[in-house]
């Protein structure tokens, strides 16, 4: 698609991975900024609706009419369809409703039964219950399996992914271009492992991966030092702007909080300016019984909250354009609403994370505002020598999902920039 606006553009230093030119002059920049606002409105676009080529998302970008194809359920959605169904039916409905409402709900991650939560199956960092249908592969069919003989030692294999290939035919049934699974799960192993909750912390730790994307104290130091101005647009509201997502991915890195929780924080509900404690529930455990996590604030994180005060029309401690509205509940077509800018914001926040880390040469390519998470929770253990248990309190996560998702063993041991956390 020929891109509007774009001057003097040199192919020769455009980055295919960034999905941007490379350098600071005020050519670069111009045209690096027209493209950023084109790649997220096709993002948006991407998240909406279904497009058979290219050339129909453009055509879309561009406003051109063309009756499109709302996207198909998330697995967890259509499961609800699912389960609504068989509980409707007259014959059949005991043994077909179960097996389908247990697999909505160890997607979900809820054990009814004993009214608790758990961490449920994902692959590539998305859960398997928020999955577009669509999405579907054998590789999510084989993360699923491997979660049942890892998170629920084997419990259950044979029903779960039976029901589940058994819910991906009925769904291909409906909708176009559903995938059939095709993985021979019945020859793999079912054996079952010891239960992680079994294992002490430092087991657990010793068995962790060791690709998850984590900054070094050098790269981490490199990043605070960072001139924003040699990236930056000229324009004064697009520049306080970087600076701001710049802010919010060090306020993960201070607070080992999540995207979501971090940037939802308000000066009512959230911060004490006494204690200089951050207090809140974690967005994604708010409707299952999460636990209050407490945050003893370091004066990194308290100059950056300060910096902000009274600059968000909504109230809130982050002045992002989505906290010009105030919230309050999230549920119904709020949420919806609250939902799709939380999405937009976070894709803008990694665009420019991502063009920093080029900028800087970063060995950390994809740099995302999770890789601040996973960079505090690892600091705080190989470090600051913190219990791992401590740790996991903090940032509101167990230990099994630090060991699974956070933790990275090969990080050196240098002194980390900040002493009070």
């Amino acid at each position: 698609m020929l891109v509007p606006g774009i001057t003097s553009a040199d192919l020769g230093n455009w980055n295919e991975t960034q999905q941007c030119f490379i350098g600071t002059d005020k050519t670069t920049l111009h045209n690096n900024g027209i493209i950023g606002d084109v790649m997220t409105r096709l993002n948006e676009l991407l998240d909406t609706y279904i497009f058979s080529s290219g050339k129909e998302l453009f055509d879309a970008y561009r406003g051109v009419p063309k009756k499109t194809n709302k996207k198909i359920p998330t697995l967890g959605e259509f499961l609800d369809i699912v389960v609504t169904e068989e509980k409707a039916k007259q014959i059949g409905t005991s043994s077909n409703y179960q097996l389908y409402f247990t697999l909505h709900n160890k997607l979900k991650g809820v054990n009814l039964k004993k009214r608790t939560t758990f961490a449920p199956a994902s692959y590539n960092g998305q859960k398997l219950y928020d999955t577009p249908l669509s999405d579907i592969t054998d590789y999510h069919f084989r993360a699923f399996g491997e979660w049942i003989k890892s998170d629920l030692n084997g419990a259950g294999f044979r029903n779960l992914m039976t029901t589940f290939a058994a819910t991906m035919e009925r769904a291909a049934e409906r909708y176009p271009d559903i995938r059939h699974m095709g993985y021979k799960w019945r020859k793999e192993s079912n054996r079952k492992v010891e239960r992680t909750e079994r294992l002490t912390a430092q087991q657990l730790l010793a068995t962790t991966r060791e690709d998850i994307p984590t900054l070094t104290v050098d790269e981490l130091n490199r990043f605070l030092n960072f001139d924003l101005s040699s990236i930056a647009p000229p324009q004064a509201h697009r520049k306080r702007l970087v600076q701001i997502y710049f802010d919010t991915a060090l306020l993960m890195y201070y607070t080992a909080s999540r995207p979501a929780d971090v940037i939802q924080w308000d000066w009512v509900h959230n911060y004490c300016e006494v204690t200089h404690q951050i207090t809140y529930i974690p967005h994604k455990l708010r409707n299952r019984g999460g636990k209050r996590v407490t945050i003893n604030l370091c004066p990194q994180a308290i100059a950056i909250i300060e910096k902000y005060r009274g600059q968000s029309k909504g109230g809130y401690i982050l002045p992002l354009p989505m906290n010009e509205t105030e919230w309050g509940e999230l549920d119904g077509e709020t949420y919806k609403i609250w939902e799709s800018r939380r999405s937009r914001t976070l894709q803008s926040i990694n665009l420019w994370l991502r063009r920093i880390a080029s900028a800087m040469g970063l060995d950390v390519k994809k740099l995302t505002m999770y890789v601040f998470r996973h960079t505090s929770i690892t600091h705080c253990i190989n470090r600051y020598n913190m219990n791992v248990m401590k740790v996991a309190a903090m940032a509101g996560t167990s230990v099994a999902i630090i060991n699974k998702h956070y933790y990275n063993p090969n990080i050196d041991n240098d002194t980390i920039p900040f002493t009070d956390m």
